[in-house]
């Protein structure tokens, strides 16, 4: 069985680690938005049956996003796309802030196109843990995918932990109480906050370490011709 040495691991360190804490941030993000979903329809726009309409609405868009990811990735670069993902889902998912419990046609037209940048997430992170892998042969001559995988994977379970205790979190700041009418209407505000610029923050914070990540497309392309001529030769 191989055994992944430390010199692979500090080799493979920089660009994981970004990915690592990129992972998180886009899951935490992803996961507030989604998970304030029935909360927000239940007490801020009074109908509960509309979340589920909602949901439909995002997982259509995410597949619409997804697809698009591919022939988008190679236009800009996958880091640039991660970027411009990153701040256009959060600066239109914090409009949803000045949206009134009557403005559906609005809810869902922000939800949905906000939906559709944040699809190209998990296709992107899961390339980009490939090209760490690439980055660890390039430096190391061997090649640490179970450890760049394995640190990609706990980083989108943990990211979705972290997003419910936010969610917690702000809620009882509040002092919610689901059974509470009094304390619904008290906690209003934070429903809102969560459903639109708490998570639009994480994604501007997810970005600006993205901008650190230091596998370009042009450092990807010098990476990828060395280690197919390495194995030519």
């Amino acid at each position: 069985m191989d055994v992944v040495q430390p010199g692979i691991i500090a080799g493979s360190c920089r660009p994981l680690i970004f990915l690592f804490i990129i992972g998180l941030l886009f899951n935490v993000y992803n996961s507030i938005k989604q998970g304030i979903v029935v909360i927000y329809f239940t007490h801020y726009l009074n109908n509960q049956l509309l979340a589920a309409t909602f949901m439909v609405g995002l997982m259509l868009a995410s597949i619409a996003g997804a697809m698009l990811t591919s022939p988008l990735g190679k236009k800009f670069g996958k880091r640039n796309l991660f970027i411009y993902a990153l701040i256009f889902s959060g600066v239109v998912n914090s409009l949803l802030f000045f949206c009134g419990p009557d403005n559906n046609i609005a809810i869902f037209t922000l939800g949905i196109i906000s939906e559709m940048g944040a699809a190209v997430f998990p296709t992107l992170f899961f390339a980009m843990l490939g090209d760490a892998a690439d980055y660890s042969e390039y430096k190391n001559k061997r090649r640490a995918t179970g450890l760049v995988y394995s640190a990609g994977s706990f980083a989108t379970k943990f990211g979705g932990g972290i997003a419910g205790a936010i969610i917690g979190f702000v809620l009882a700041s509040f002092h919610y109480n689901g059974q509470d009418e009094i304390a619904i209407q008290g906690a209003i505000p934070g429903i809102i906050m969560l459903m639109s610029w708490i998570p639009a923050i994480i994604a501007f914070i997810a970005a600006g370490f993205m901008t650190l990540y230091p596998l370009t497309q042009t450092k990807m392309d010098e990476i990828t011709n060395e280690l197919n001529n390495r194995r030519i030769n």
